[in-house]
């Protein structure tokens, strides 16, 4: 709006415009902000809160948003994640350093430690 030389009158009515036509919608962009970073990112619940509580949206959005989020489809996004970054660490030789790695991976993802660890080791006994 600065570009377009508009006053400050004129920018808060457009705002306000935008408002109330739920054009702008922290409702509408958490959900969307949710979704979108769990299906194309495939990020967990903890990084998803993070990030929207940096961009100062609600606690009780935040988790209102994040629990649209299907928990069988979380489940099989961890368990790729971590089948995934187990064959890219098949050089390491140490099982206790290519689980940290696994398990690193997964955290800086923002994945539940508790359901990380699960994941970690249905992937190292499926694999023997």
């Amino acid at each position: 709006m600065q570009e377009y030389l508009l006053s400050e009158k004129q920018s808060a009515e457009i705002m306000q415009e935008l408002r109330e036509s739920k054009f702008l919608d922290d409702v509408r962009f958490a959900h969307s902000f949710v979704s979108g970073k769990f299906r194309f990112n495939q990020w967990g619940r903890i990084r998803i809160r993070m990030e929207l509580r940096m961009r100062k949206i609600s606690d009780t959005l935040i988790s209102q948003s994040i629990q649209s989020i299907d928990l069988d489809a979380y489940a099989e996004t961890l368990s790729n994640l971590a089948q995934r970054k187990y064959r890219e660490t098949e050089r390491e030789t140490d099982l206790w350093k290519r689980k940290a790695k696994v398990i690193r991976f997964l955290s800086s993802r923002g994945f539940e430690q508790d359901l990380i660890m699960d994941a970690v080791e249905h992937v190292f006994n499926s694999s023997r």
